[in-house]
């Protein structure tokens, strides 16, 4: 097991709870000086890895019936997730950096009273799942993209609460090109 991840905190972060010590001085050595430095506005961080295993495990279990409806089946232990099953659309080869955003997302999204847990959830695993720009996409994942959409109670607004597509008439399609 890992014991602890150091690292200069440049932005905020969600693990604020796992954080075991925070340095804002620090000293810089030279064989000819010694100076000490302050920063308060980029502490010197460090996590301890079995805090952060236990709250994204924590995070992971109180979603997992949600998660599962999406087709994404795992078993947690201590320091690892045995992944048992992915929704079809989703290509083997990118579980990982899926999987991650997936964490990265529901540790930082943000709960907006108006969405349900379900709600939330589906909005995290669409971003978390997006297509990247310039992503080609083959015929399978993209027969499951319009299934999907059609399958859905709004089929004109997505999670973010923005068009899903819009209708463009052809004279306004010339004007694009004047």
């Amino acid at each position: 097991r890992d014991k602890t991840w150091s690292f200069w905190k440049v932005f905020d972060h969600n693990f604020q709870d796992c954080v075991i010590k925070s340095w804002n001085n620090f000293t810089i050595n030279t064989p000819d000086t010694s100076r000490e430095l302050k920063s308060e506005k980029f502490p010197y961080q460090s996590i301890d890895s079995g805090k952060f295993y236990n709250k994204v495990n924590t995070k992971l279990k109180s979603n997992k019936n949600i998660l599962n409806q999406f087709g994404l089946d795992f078993d947690l232990e201590s320091e690892k997730i045995n992944i048992n099953a992915v929704p079809s659309f989703v290509n083997i080869d990118n579980l990982k950096e899926i999987f991650e955003n997936l964490i990265y997302n529901i540790q930082n999204e943000i709960p907006d009273n108006s969405f349900s847990e379900s709600d939330l959830i589906c909005k995290i695993m669409s971003k978390s799942m997006s297509i990247r720009n310039g992503k080609s996409l083959d015929l399978k994942e993209q027969q499951y993209i319009i299934n999907s959409l059609f399958a859905c109670k709004e089929t004109m607004i997505c999670p973010f609460n923005l068009k899903t597509y819009v209708q463009i008439n052809y004279s306004e399609i010339e004007n694009m090109f004047k």
